[in-house]
């Protein structure tokens, strides 16, 4: 961004000044990932819960018929991404619950990385959900070391992007 793109900015998320937002989870207690009952994918529950604080932050900061219109076109505005579709799977239970929102409204904010490919939101919150108590040279990320979904989910913010995510972890790997 230039200077005067800069002064321009207007940050989506309240609290914050710059386009790109990174919460690093790596000093939290409970960051790490889980696997769902059925086994199958990550999710990341701390994770979750960060999205659904992000939100609450926003919407907190705006009136009632603002809040009422955001959620009315949620899926125009936000995009919470994540690789591992336990994890969208699991956002958008914590959305529905904290939200208070349909499961067709999250469904249409919250995708997997591959479902988002070609679509833009003013607001992308991306959960990298990996985040392993094993911290061994064999630490592996599987979707996240490849750069073009990385771009993909990095290049569909038309206004603020929100990463969360172990970055120790992840740095390790």
């Amino acid at each position: 961004f230039s200077s005067y793109d800069m002064a321009r900015f207007n940050p989506v998320v309240p609290g914050t000044s710059l386009p790109m937002v990174i919460i690093d989870t790596s000093r939290m207690r409970n960051r790490f990932e889980a696997r769902p009952a059925n086994n199958m994918g990550y999710q990341n529950p701390t994770e979750a819960e960060l999205v659904a604080d992000v939100l609450e932050a926003m919407l907190k900061n705006m009136s009632k018929k603002e809040q009422a219109e955001y959620l009315g076109k949620l899926g125009d505005k936000l995009g919470v991404i994540s690789a591992y579709g336990a994890q969208v799977r699991h956002i958008r239970q914590v959305l529905c619950r904290r939200l208070h929102i349909s499961a067709a409204e999250a469904a249409t904010a919250v995708a997997s990385l591959d479902s988002f490919q070609g679509q833009e939101r003013d607001l992308i919150i991306y959960s990298l959900t990996r985040s392993d108590r094993k911290r061994s040279t064999q630490a592996r990320v599987g979707f996240l070391k490849e750069l073009r979904r990385l771009n993909v989910a990095f290049t569909r913010c038309k206004k603020q992007l929100v990463i969360i995510g172990d970055l120790d972890y992840l740095q390790s790997c």
